[in-house]
């Protein structure tokens, strides 16, 4: 007796997508099941909080089901080639990551591969979806990082998981500022003139008008000591000068509106060198200087003043 072969039709991925999301809705309906048995209805405000704290099962479900169906050919990836050496490698195991994101926790599953000789181990499905190392997606951060770099950790912390119902630490906060401020420098961090100009203009309240541009420059000494590796102990920790300097404008209704600041650990003539390339860049002409005279002389003698005192400070 013969045997005939069934070949069976690809599954529709958005079909797919709709389904596991029509899955997320259920369990999300399934937690609001308490609020039906309350003696008292929740008010609109309990409400709204409610859905903002459990949204995340329902988005976080729907956006597991894009990532599966959209990067399903690197989830069943079986072979790659390393980056090093170019060898053919097969699949070593499955690992399953669970990211943070803005709409909810997600599961990824990605093929891992190794290469012994090169010592080089990774999931390309890594760098396809772009996930960082840490729990918390680039969504999360990019908030975290706008919050922080504001107040102190606990409240951009505490902010960052009121306003958008994702939990965050303060320590991910400090952690996550200082990746960014080691990658930071001078023109990434300051604004173009064309950007100074734009701000300038927002405070002035007639054509004429030229706001106060307000200079403040500071120096203040830190601990610092060096990391050490998995088996070392750490170095012995030292003092050292953090100089920096900060320029905002001052409106009509007393409102600060910032416009650039610069502080990291160096010495003196850096300090001068990085005011001087800000001041060249500033629109001078546009704002009345407050605190300095002249920009280049009296603000390196006023820097120079500052190392006159050596006892570190708060």
């Amino acid at each position: 007796m013969g045997c005939a072969w069934l070949t069976l039709p690809e599954q529709d991925p958005l079909e797919a997508v709709r389904r596991m999301a029509h899955d997320a809705l259920d369990q999300w309906i399934d937690i609001m099941a308490p609020l039906f048995k309350q003696e008292r209805p929740s008010t609109l405000m309990e409400l709204n909080a409610h859905i903002t704290s459990t949204c995340g099962a329902f988005l976080g479900g729907c956006l597991e089901a894009l990532t599966q169906e959209l990067y399903s050919h690197h989830r069943h990836q079986q072979h790659a080639d390393c980056p090093a050496c170019h060898k053919r490698l097969k699949a070593k195991r499955i690992d399953r990551k669970t990211a943070s994101t803005l709409q909810g926790k997600i599961g990824v599953e990605r093929p891992y591969f190794h290469r012994r000789d090169c010592n080089i181990g990774y999931h390309p499905l890594n760098e396809a979806l772009a996930l960082p190392q840490e729990v918390h997606q680039y969504d999360v951060q990019k908030k975290v990082l706008k919050l922080a770099a504001e107040m102190p950790y606990a409240r951009a912390a505490e902010l960052v998981s009121e306003l958008t119902g994702t939990p965050v630490s303060s320590h991910h906060n400090h952690e996550t500022l200082n990746r960014v401020a080691n990658l930071a420098a001078l023109e990434t961090v300051i604004p173009d003139r064309q950007e100074m100009t734009r701000r300038i203009e927002a405070v002035k309240t007639s054509l004429e008008d030229r706001p106060i541009l307000v200079v403040a420059a500071d120096g203040a000494h830190a601990p610092t000591r060096p990391k050490a590796g998995r088996n070392t102990k750490r170095g012995p920790g030292r003092w050292r000068e953090v100089k920096g300097f900060r320029l905002y404008l001052v409106g009509d209704d007393e409102r600060i509106v910032q416009l650039a600041s610069w502080h990291q650990i160096q010495d003196a003539q850096c300090f001068t060198e990085d005011l001087k390339q800000v001041a060249q860049g500033l629109p001078v002409e546009q704002v009345r200087i407050a605190l300095f005279r002249r920009w280049g002389d009296l603000a390196v003698e006023r820097h120079d003043s500052m190392l006159s005192s050596r006892s570190p400070r708060a």
